[in-house]
């Protein structure tokens, strides 16, 4: 329990600093196929943030967001086994969740420097 508490603030300030990485000008529902990706692929971690950035932008029960859940959901599943992608909406959803690892990764590396 001391373990999890300890690592609460850490928590909080990667979710502040994911958060913003989704542009205001970008589509709001990028998040919902961000969670959805990694929640396919297996990936908690990633798929716990992003479902919490989803849920503070409100749009975490739109009819919208479940859809791009779904669609992204399903070929996490399929990408994590194949490696491969077969559409353009393939494409653009595992760029989403390539910047946002990135950007997760470097956040969280700079707070450990």
């Amino acid at each position: 329990m001391r373990e999890i508490m300890s690592k609460r603030p850490i928590l909080t300030v990667l979710l502040i600093l994911a958060s913003g990485i989704i542009h205001a000008d970008a589509d709001k529902y990028n998040m919902c196929y961000i969670k959805g990706y990694f929640a396919g692929e297996g990936d908690k971690f990633m798929h716990g943030l992003a479902s919490q950035i989803a849920d503070d932008k409100g749009v975490m029960n739109d009819p919208a967001c479940i859809s791009a859940h779904k669609s992204a959901f399903s070929f996490g599943a399929k990408f994590a086994i194949t490696g491969k992608y077969s559409s353009e909406q393939e494409q653009a959803i595992l760029q989403y969740a390539s910047t946002f690892r990135k950007r997760v990764n470097r956040a969280v590396i700079e707070l450990i420097e």
